[in-house]
């Protein structure tokens, strides 16, 4: 009755040592699990750190460009502004020519009539045209 007893506890012992076995096993797997886990989360983080200092850094550049495409478009504005003014003064001084080109015209036939001594009723009015 002893042996049995004995065989009985070594059994128990024998499955109670195989069942610690596996106990520290699996607490092994899940250790090593949660080494891995904790890894993955640590370079998940270092992940989400560098796209956010990028993504910072493309704001950066997005507001300098923004801001660069506002002082050239205001730029360009001012340009437009004195383009349009130059060509005002342009078209008046290409007037202005016309003008004093027929005055100059007027002119010289009035010379011309004055050297030749010819004073037609037309003369005076083209004298007081020039001047």
């Amino acid at each position: 009755m002893m042996k049995i007893r004995d065989q009985e506890l070594t059994r128990q012992r024998e499955e109670l040592a195989r069942g610690l076995e596996e106990l520290a096993t699996a607490e092994n797997r899940r250790q090593e699990t949660q080494r891995k886990l904790d890894l993955s989360l640590a370079s998940l983080l270092d992940l989400s750190k560098g796209f956010e200092n990028t993504l910072a850094a493309s704001n950066k550049k997005k507001e300098r460009l923004a801001w660069s495409v506002k002082s050239l478009q205001n730029r360009l504005s001012e340009i437009h502004l004195v383009a349009r003014r130059n060509y005002k003064c342009f078209l008046r001084a290409k007037q202005m020519k016309g003008k004093y080109k027929r005055v100059i015209d007027r002119a010289k036939m009035a010379l011309k009539l004055t050297e030749r001594g010819v004073y037609t009723p037309g003369f005076r009015s083209l004298i007081r045209s020039v001047v």
